[in-house]
C-alpha cells in the first residue's frame, strides 16, 4: 500500500465551486506550465504580544520569499507566481506586478478554494503554515519543486515534517 497516496485521495477536492472568478484561476492555473504558488500568511500572524503566534513560532520573512523566488528561477523558465495571502495588499507593495498574479476571489469560508488552486500549481513556496504545506502536498506533479521555510516553528526542529525532496530556507 503506498500511503502518500491513499492520503491524497481521501483528501482529494471532491467539488469544484460554481464560481466564475475560482473558474477563470483555475483554467489558468491547469493551463500554465510555469505557475507557482507562493502562500504568505501575515493577518493574525503578525499579533506581536508575548503569546502571539508572531512572537512564539515566528513568520516566514521578506527575504525568505526573495531568496525562494529566485531558486525558483534558477529551475523554471518565466516563472508565474500565483499569491495567495490573507494580506494582498502588503504583498502587491513587496513585489509588484510582472509575472506576479493576485489570488483575491477566496476569503472567509471559502479560503479553502485556495488550497485547492494552490493544489494545482506546478511549483510552490511555502509559508510556515499547514494550509500551504496541504496545498503543495496535495500538488499532483512528480517533477513539483517545493520551497519551505526550515524550522515550521521558530525554535524547534521539524526536520521529519517535511518531505525530503523538498528545498528547506532559513525563515525567521
Amino acid at each position: 500500500m503506498n500511503v502518500p497516496d491513499e492520503v491524497k485521495k481521501a483528501f482529494m477536492f471532491r467539488e469544484q465551486p460554481n464560481e466564475d472568478r475560482f473558474n477563470e484561476w483555475l483554467q489558468v492555473i491547469r493551463g500554465d506550465n510555469s505557475s507557482v504558488s507562493v502562500h504568505i500568511r501575515r493577518g493574525d500572524y503578525m499579533n506581536i504580544e508575548p503569546t502571539g503566534y508572531y512572537q512564539l513560532n515566528g513568520v516566514a520573512t521578506l527575504d525568505y520569499y526573495h531568496e525562494a523566488i529566485d531558486y525558483i528561477r534558477q529551475y523554471v523558465d518565466t516563472p508565474h507566481f500565483y499569491v495567495f495571502s490573507n494580506d494582498l495588499d502588503w504583498c502587491k507593495e513587496q513585489f509588484g506586478v510582472e509575472n506576479f498574479f493576485y489570488i483575491e476571489c477566496n476569503q472567509g469560508v471559502n479560503s479553502w478554494r485556495d488550497m485547492y488552486l494552490m493544489s494545482e500549481c506546478h511549483y510552490h513556496i511555502n509559508a510556515n503554515s499547514t494550509f500551504s504545506w496541504w496545498g503543495a502536498w496535495l500538488c499532483k506533479f512528480e517533477d513539483s519543486i517545493t520551497v519551505c521555510p526550515e524550522r515550521f516553528i521558530r525554535n524547534v526542529v521539524t526536520k521529519d515534517f517535511y518531505p525530503e525532496r523538498w528545498h528547506k530556507i532559513k525563515s525567521c
